[in-house]
């Protein structure tokens, strides 16, 4: 077990500290990293905190992953779809326009082969639901794609750390890049303290208004992402917002460029 996080001193306030109860911009709660700078915080020249929401796996997947994977996946089983239909003189859009069950039904007149009809009911879940149905092969992959992406830290978006409790088992967490909301300082020193749900209730719609604590009894920091972890969600962080697009080199100089250089 790697040393990602300790737990932290009460009122400490540091970069890298995860606190349990931050609003997001649906209005749902998610812990917290503060990723401001140290010495801003230490000193206080800040009078705002810039935080990025933290989501156990399994939510992230069920609200974000998910559809990434009926995304990738879809396109090829309806690509496959429309082929085996094809294959038997109808359109590929035909599942589309005229439904499942109209389809195999006519499929079946025209002595569909088996290996087809077995295929194209695998996709039915799918087809008729957009249902995620990990017996699809196409679906299973994408799905262990993108969680292999996630916990490599090969998508430009995220960061992965397996826990966010010193002691507790790795069931991963994620940290969105898309949604960095600020905390004012005053706020995140009263959780380093613990606040508590009677003085958060009394200002949640004044100065708690980027706070939810949903079923907790208080607001506090929860553990601090040690070095050099925390420098590395600050590195890929920096570097998702300050990305540059540049225009694709020409497929002329690339031809040329693989006529030069690549091996027959």
């Amino acid at each position: 077990m790697r040393p990602l996080v300790i737990l932290p001193k009460v009122g400490e306030l540091t970069q890298g500290a995860i606190f349990n109860c931050l609003r997001i911009n649906n209005g749902a709660n998610a812990f917290g990293l503060i990723v401001s700078a140290r010495c801003d915080i230490v000193q206080s020249k800040c009078r705002t905190i810039l935080c990025l929401p933290i989501f156990p796996l399994k939510r992230w997947m069920e609200e974000v992953g998910n559809a990434e994977v009926l995304d990738q996946a879809g396109k090829q089983i309806e690509s496959i779809s429309a082929t085996l239909v094809e294959k038997y003189g109808m359109a590929g859009d035909s599942l589309e326009v005229y439904g499942f069950d109209a389809v195999i039904a006519v499929l079946m007149n025209k002595n569909v082969a088996k290996g087809d009809l077995d295929r194209l009911t695998q996709f039915k879940p799918y087809l008729v639901d957009k249902k995620l149905d990990f017996r699809i092969k196409a679906i299973k992959d994408a799905h262990s794609k993108i969680l292999d992406l996630l916990w490599r830290n090969q998508r430009a978006d995220t960061h992965f750390i397996e826990r966010i409790h010193p002691n507790e088992q790795a069931t991963g967490y994620v940290i969105d890049f898309n949604q960095p909301i600020t905390q004012y300082r005053e706020v995140l020193d009263e959780i380093s303290l613990g606040l508590e749900r009677y003085i958060y209730e009394r200002g949640v719609d004044g100065k708690y208004s980027n706070l939810d604590l949903g079923q907790l009894d208080q607001g506090e920091i929860v553990s601090i992402l040690q070095s050099p972890f925390i420098e590395h969600v600050l590195q890929r962080f920096t570097h998702y917002y300050s990305r540059i697009g540049t225009k694709d080199i020409s497929k002329e100089d690339l031809k040329n460029l693989k006529g030069i250089y690549e091996i027959s």
